[in-house]
């Protein structure tokens, strides 16, 4: 009853509130005449204060935001879930943090792989495309490891080709010196028969001679001195052919011999200005990149280029 008293006060009370903010009479306060309390009566038991419960809005005790998806992108390892990252002024809130991160496994690299790659630092252009090193001036870094590329797989290619035909030069003027030496023996061979001839010819012309002054003279040893100095003829004629044909053999051995050596020196020449090309390469690209290329940059420098 009471409870319902005050509620028809209040309802009231607040009724001629509004139509008092709307008339606005001059001299009339807004509000609840002067002696009635704002709110419930003190001392009234049971009187709840403000809206009663059923009329209260249901507010989650915990409300959580959802961060836009931007917010969540890339959270660096190690950071606690809601933790704020430090962000710098160009908005790269990771930097910082990630090269903090890396400092540690930075100072543990080996020395030699950051000597090394302090080295290639310039070189990095090697991981230039193929269409980018054609497209590339002369005079950039991209350029000069184009012009390079192309003049160390030339200088390789022939470096390749001069170093196999070397090898056969070498070969061919080894066979030509051996048939040279051969034919030199056929030649001495064939002297010592011309000699050995000579003297056969030689003892059978005296015997003839003697046959001849013999007295009585006797026809028949005549006759077979005769035939005797004829054969030695023969065997001397034949012995002298075989020294010509030795002596056309040394000389045509001879000559094999000097074309195998004017083909072996062309082509060492060839191989020598290779091996000269792809030295002037890397010496162009040191001047041009302003790195010493020692064996090892080379070496880690054509693997990137795949030469």
């Amino acid at each position: 009853m009471v409870r319902n008293t005050l509620r028809i006060g209040a309802i009231s009370i607040a009724l001629a509130a509004s139509g008092a903010a709307l008339a606005k009479p001059g001299g009339v306060p807004v509000g609840p005449p002067p002696g009635i309390p704002h709110g419930p009566p003190a001392g009234a038991a049971g009187v709840p204060h403000g809206p009663p419960a059923a009329a209260t809005v249901r507010v989650p005790s915990a409300p959580t935001a959802r961060a836009p998806a931007a917010a969540t992108a890339r959270v660096p390892q190690g950071n606690a879930t809601g933790q704020t990252a430090r962000t710098t002024q160009g908005g790269n809130g990771s930097g910082n943090a990630n090269t903090a991160a890396l400092a540690p496994d930075l100072a543990k690299t080996p020395k030699d792989v950051r000597r090394g790659a302090s080295l290639l630092k310039k070189l990095n252009a090697a991981h230039a495309s193929d269409r980018a090193l054609e497209r590339a001036s002369d005079k950039s870094i991209v350029g000069a490891i184009a012009e390079y590329k192309e003049d160390t797989v030339v200088a390789q290619a022939d470096i390749e080709t001069y170093t196999d035909k070397v090898a056969d030069g070498q070969v061919a003027v080894t066979d030509a010196q051996g048939n040279v030496t051969t034919a030199q023996g056929n030649v001495t061979t064939a002297q010592g028969n011309v000699t050995t001839a000579q003297g056969a010819v030689t003892t059978a012309q005296t015997e003839l001679d003697a046959a001849k002054a013999a007295v009585p003279l006797v026809q028949a040893t005549v006759d077979a001195a005769q035939v005797k100095l004829d054969t030695a003829n023969t065997a001397l004629t034949t012995a002298n052919t075989a020294l010509t044909t030795a002596n056309t053999d040394l000389a045509t051995a001879n000559t094999a011999l000097t074309t195998a050596q004017s083909a072996l020196a062309a082509d060492q020449a060839k191989l020598a200005e290779a091996q000269a090309q792809l030295v002037g390469a890397q010496t162009l690209l040191a001047d041009k990149s302003g790195v010493e290329l020692t064996p090892e940059v080379v070496e880690d420098l054509n693997d990137l280029l795949d030469i």
